[in-house]
């Protein structure tokens, strides 16, 4: 019954803690491998599956951290023009099943008039 009421108060805080970002203006990231980005750009960003759990489609990326980005892939990040907190949804992770910045953006479809990329290659280009 604790964990429970604990893991409730923890979506809450996670709840209030999304807010607070969307309404600072941070919108939420989610990396894609740069293979599928003409895709996106023309149909835009849809649930895909995910590779933790079989069977469920998501939109899973970050909010108010920076995303990961694996070395050895060619991956862009996609910031995504959501200004409403209640279309992103806090996921609880790690050992301690807390909220540190990785959500699931709610929604069929992210169209593409409301993505914007960010191209680390080209930043690493700016900064040198």
């Amino acid at each position: 019954m604790h964990e429970r009421h604990q893991n409730r108060s923890d979506v809450e805080e996670a709840r209030e803690r999304i807010q607070e970002l969307v309404e600072s203006g941070a919108y939420p990231h989610v990396t894609v491998l740069r293979e599928h980005l003409t895709d996106i750009l023309t149909h835009g960003l849809r649930p895909r599956g995910s590779a933790y759990q079989k069977g469920v489609h998501a939109l899973i990326g970050t909010l108010g951290i920076t995303p990961f980005l694996p070395k050895d892939e060619d991956r862009v990040i996609l910031e995504l023009a959501i200004d409403d907190p209640k279309k992103i949804s806090p996921r609880l992770t790690g050992p301690d099943r807390s909220f540190n910045g990785v959500v699931e953006i709610r929604s069929d479809c992210v169209l593409p008039e409301y993505i914007r990329v960010i191209d680390p290659l080209q930043e690493e280009e700016k900064a040198a």
